[in-house]
C-alpha cells in the first residue's frame, strides 16, 4: 500500500507519540529526537553496555557518536572537535560530549607550539576549564559518579600544571564542598582537601587555612602530619608578625607538630619537599626559611643549612656510622 507523503508524515509522528507516551508510562527515557526518535532505552543493553560507568542513560541513546568521538580524538583531534561540536548543538548538556571537548581542547594545545601557547590558553584552556566547572556541577542523575571523578581528576592536575591557582581553588572547593563530596571515597576527600590547603597557603590565604583545619578537627577529624605541619608554620607566621613589642613563642606547637613514628616522618619530608618545591618556584624565599627553621625546630634537620635526605637524627661528621646510630633495624 503507497501513502502520499503528508498521511506517511502523520503516521510517523503518531508512532513518535505512541512510544513516547509509552517510555512515560514505563518510567523509560526515550531518544525524543535527533537520531530517529521514539527509541525505547533498553536497560539490559544498558547494564551491559562497555562504558556504562562513564556513561549516563541520556548519553546512552547517543553512545556510537560518543564511543566514535573518544576513539578517534587522539589520533585525530581536529575531526573529533568537529564531530563533538556538531553533537552538543544537539545535545549541549551531555556529560560525555562535554568531556570529550574538554580532552580535545587540551590535546589540541598541547600541538601548539611555544609561540601560539598564550593564543591557545584563551582558544583552548579558558574554555576547558568553563566545560570542567560545568560537568562538576551536574546533578548526580545526569552524571555518573565515575564519569565526575574522572573529570575532577582531569581538572586537577591539568589546573595545578598549568599554574592556574584560582582555578584550582574554585574546582577543590567544589569537590570538597559540594554536594558530590559524599559520594567520594575517603582517600580522594584526604587529596581534595589537603590540595585546598596548600593552594590556599601558597597564594598566602593563611587566615582561611587555619580555619579549615579547625573546621575539620571540630568534626572529630584527627589531623594529618601533613594539616599539622601547616598549623605549625601558620603559628610561627603569626608569632613573627605579632605587635607586641617581645614576640611570641608557642612551645606546645613543636610537640603537636612532631611526627609520631617513621611513616609520619617519611610523610613530612615528602610533603615538606613538595612545598619547598612550589614556593621557590615563585621565589617565596622567606617562607622557605621559615619552614626550615621550623623543620630544626622538629629536630628534623640539623640546621636550615644542612638538610640531609636520609632522616637520620644520629648523623654526625665521620665516615662510618654505627647501626644504632641509623636508626636502620636489621630483619
Amino acid at each position: 500500500m503507497k501513502f502520499s507523503g503528508l498521511v506517511f508524515f502523520s503516521l510517523l509522528i503518531s508512532t513518535q507519540q505512541e512510544n513516547l507516551e509509552q517510555c512515560e508510562r514505563d518510567g523509560v527515557l526515550c531518544d525524543g529526537g535527533g537520531g530517529g526518535g521514539g527509541v525505547l532505552l533498553d536497560e539490559t543493553l544498558y547494564e551491559a553496555y562497555e562504558f556504562k560507568k562513564m556513561t549516563s542513560r541520556e548519553d546512552f541513546l547517543i553512545r556510537e557518536k560518543l564511543d566514535k568521538i573518544d576513539e578517534i580524538k587522539s589520533g585525530d583531534p581536529a575531526g573529533a572537535l568537529k564531530k563533538v561540536q556538531a553533537l552538543l548543538k544537539i545535545y549541549p548538556d551531555s556529560p560525555r560530549a562535554l568531556n570529550s571537548l574538554a580532552r580535545i581542547y587540551r590535546i589540541l594545545y598541547n600541538k601548539l607550539s611555544k609561540e601560539n601557547k598564550e593564543i591557545g590558553r584563551i582558544e583552548y584552556l579558558n574554555k576547558l576549564k568553563d566545560i570542567v566547572i560545568k560537568i562538576v556541577k551536574m546533578p548526580s542523575s545526569k552524571l555518573p559518579i565515575e564519569l565526575f571523578k574522572s573529570v575532577a581528576d582531569f581538572g586537577v592536575a591539568n589546573s595545578q600544571a598549568l599554574g592556574e591557582r584560582d582555578w584550582t581553588i574554585m574546582l577543590v572547593e567544589e569537590l570538597v564542598f559540594g554536594p558530590r563530596n559524599p559520594e567520594l571515597d575517603a582517600e580522594d576527600k584526604e587529596f581534595y582537601f589537603q590540595t585546598l590547603l596548600d593552594e590556599k597557603f601558597c597564594s598566602g590565604d593563611i587566615s582561611a587555612v587555619k580555619q579549615l583545619i579547625i573546621d575539620i578537627t571540630k568534626n572529630g577529624t584527627t589531623p594529618s602530619m601533613s594539616m599539622r605541619f601547616l598549623m605549625g608554620i601558620i603559628t610561627r607566621i603569626e608569632e613573627k608578625n605579632s605587635d607586641l613589642p617581645f614576640k611570641p613563642y608557642n612551645e606546645a606547637v613543636v610537640d603537636q607538630t612532631k611526627p609520631t613514628d617513621q611513616e609520619e616522618r617519611d610523610e613530612l619530608y615528602l610533603y615538606s619537599q613538595d612545598l619547598e618545591k612550589e614556593l621557590r618556584r615563585e621565589e617565596k624565599v622567606e617562607m622557605i626559611n621559615l619552614i626550615h627553621d621550623f623543620l630544626v625546630e622538629l629536630s628534623f634537620y640539623p640546621s636550615r643549612y644542612q638538610r640531609p635526605i636520609t632522616n637520620m637524627n644520629g648523623l654526625s661528621a665521620k665516615p662510618i656510622w654505627t647501626l644504632e646510630e641509623t636508626e636502620y633495624e636489621v630483619y
